[in-house]
């Protein structure tokens, strides 16, 4: 936003275009207007030139520009396009410099040659602004929000590998056998090693939790300490980034949900498999649905992605959970319950499925592994199907 339109803001905007940015002036007599030009196109940077930009560095003295960065996303490549504003800021620094010392003016300072130009940034996220670097809020935000999609990675991985080994070591000692053969309907077997697992896992959450916001805390908590510290304090609540007792239930619920749905499946998934080494091959496919979202959402914008990809990552519950925390601090509350009533449809339909292939006897006749096989010797021996 050229808000001087001289000469020098002209040779700055155009020699801008050279240094590799691309630069688009935006309409609007003030910078709320320009802002909200920005916005409609799409642009996550605006960097103002305030009116008398030329007449300060003519008269020797030092211009400020202003730098307004959107926030869209709270992921790592949102955090790297975030900078785009502050080094067109300090682009603009160093060409007014090289005009400087390639100019007639004399009595310059020397450091008023080498930095003309400074910048204040301002970081927007929706209709909330706070006057704080963007890189320095991402960082801090970043390093309070991982924990919990890590929580859920590890999480979901131990319950998989728990409750599938915990089955096919039942079928194996025949002790699932003998169990089914008692006066119990089978929906009510499954429903209390659904119950029985969910519990240790939500222990395990809770636990989990509890420890990594404590090592969080620890880790980050200097940086409010700072010189910056009470500005970036004030940022981070002003913008909403920090977590609140209820968002922190909501993120429990969710990822209970995903523990749950987790269960469900690796418990057919161990029924199917013929040992204990069996079982945890069994679970592996799981393992690699949840590393995708989990790394996918760390460090893209899933609305960048192209619509199939989008569409896949929707469909897997983990993603869901992996974004809750961003969602929340963000204020998608529609995002967020979205997901939530996807995950319920989800668990009801795995629970279902769960207690079908119980009731039936493809619980017994079942099981991974190729039809026939080699032994040591060459001849072939039967093997589960």
């Amino acid at each position: 936003a050229d808000f001087d339109k001289t000469t020098l803001s002209g040779n700055v905007l155009s020699t801008l275009s050279t240094m590799g940015f691309e630069v688009e002036k935006m309409a609007g007599d003030n910078t709320a207007a320009a802002l909200e030009s920005a916005k409609a196109k799409g642009y996550n940077s605006l960097v103002v030139i305030p009116k008398g930009f030329e007449a300060g560095i003519t008269n020797k003295q030092p211009v400020n520009l202003e730098v307004q960065t959107i926030l869209k996303t709270l992921s790592i490549s949102a955090m790297y396009n975030s900078s785009s504003g502050t080094s067109a800021a300090a682009a603009i620094n160093e060409i007014v410099s090289n005009t400087i010392l390639s100019g007639n003016l004399t009595g310059i300072s020397p450091t008023f040659a080498k930095n003309p130009v400074g910048f204040s940034e301002t970081t927007i996220v929706g209709d909330k602004s706070a006057v704080i670097s963007a890189a320095t809020l991402m960082g801090f935000v970043t390093s309070k929000s991982v924990f919990i999609p890590l929580i859920v990675y590890m999480l979901v991985i131990f319950a998989s590998q728990m409750i599938s080994a915990a089955i096919a070591n039942e079928k194996i000692d025949k002790t699932l056998e003998t169990l089914l053969t008692t006066p119990v309907s089978r929906f009510s077997v499954v429903a209390s090693k659904m119950c029985a697992s969910g519990l240790v896992s939500l222990v395990n959450a809770v636990v989990f939790l509890v420890g990594f916001s404590g090592y969080m805390n620890g880790v980050t908590g200097g940086a409010l300490e700072g010189a910056n510290g009470s500005a970036l304090s004030e940022a981070v609540k002003s913008l909403g980034f920090e977590l609140t007792a209820p968002q922190y239930v909501l993120i429990g619920v969710q990822l209970f949900l995903t523990l749950l749905i987790t269960l469900a499946v690796s418990r057919i998934l161990g029924a199917m498999a013929k040992d204990i080494k069996g079982a945890q091959m069994a679970v592996m496919p799981i393992m690699l649905l949840v590393m995708l979202p989990y790394l996918l959402t760390m460090f893209a914008d899933l609305g960048t992605m192209p619509l199939p990809i989008q569409i896949l990552l929707y469909a897997l519950p983990f993603t869901h959970t992996f974004m809750a925390s961003n969602l929340l601090m963000m204020g998608n509350y529609a995002m967020y319950f979205a997901g939530l009533a996807y995950q319920v449809v989800l668990l009801v339909v795995a629970i279902s499925f769960a207690a079908n292939f119980f009731s039936s006897d493809k619980l017994f006749t079942v099981a991974f592994g190729d039809r026939k096989k080699k032994s040591l010797f060459g001849k072939k021996k039967s093997a589960a199907v």
